[in-house]
C-alpha cells in the first residue's frame, strides 16, 4: 500500500540541464550581439538592471557600457568569437567560463583583443539574466 502511495506522488520537475545550458549560452550570445549591433534594448533584456562587468580593473554598468560603446568605441566595429570552456547550471544560478577573441576594426585600423571571461546568470521569472561578468585581457605574445 505504501509503495502504491509513493508511486502516485507527483515527481519533482527537474530542469533539463542541457536545455538550461543552451538557454544560458543564448543569453551570452545575445549580450554580445547587442554589443556588436549597438542594440541597447537587447542588451538590457539580457541582463539585470544592476548588472556589473569588471574588466581589467574597470567597473561597468549597463549604462556606462552603453555610453562607452556610443562614444569612445563609436567608430569601431567589434566582432566577437568564443571558445566555451565550461558552463554550470543549477536551479536559479548559472556560470560560464570562456575565451573571447574579438576583432576590432575602423576605417584605418584593425586589431585583435583576446580576453578570458566568466559570466554569472540568475534565473528570474523563468528567464536567465546576466548579473555579473568578469573579463581579463590576455596579452598578445607576438
Amino acid at each position: 500500500m505504501l509503495l502504491a502511495l509513493c508511486a502516485c506522488q507527483p515527481q519533482e520537475n527537474k530542469p533539463d540541464i542541457a536545455k538550461e545550458k543552451e538557454a544560458v549560452h543564448q543569453v551570452m550570445q545575445d549580450f554580445f550581439t547587442a554589443l556588436e549591433t549597438r542594440n541597447w534594448d537587447l542588451l538590457k533584456s539580457c541582463s539585470t538592471s544592476n548588472f556589473i562587468l569588471v574588466e581589467d580593473g574597470l567597473h561597468w554598468t549597463n549604462d556606462s557600457l552603453i555610453h562607452a560603446m556610443d562614444n569612445k568605441w563609436a567608430d569601431f566595429d567589434v566582432r566577437y568569437k568564443f571558445n566555451l570552456i565550461k558552463t554550470e547550471v543549477n536551479a536559479s544560478m548559472a556560470w560560464m567560463y570562456y575565451e573571447n577573441n574579438a576583432m576590432v576594426s575602423s576605417s584605418d585600423t584593425t586589431f585583435p583583443i583576446h580576453w578570458r571571461e566568466s559570466l554569472i546568470f540568475h534565473k528570474i521569472n523563468g528567464e536567465w539574466k546576466l548579473i555579473l561578468g568578469h573579463s581579463t585581457p590576455i596579452p598578445n605574445t607576438d
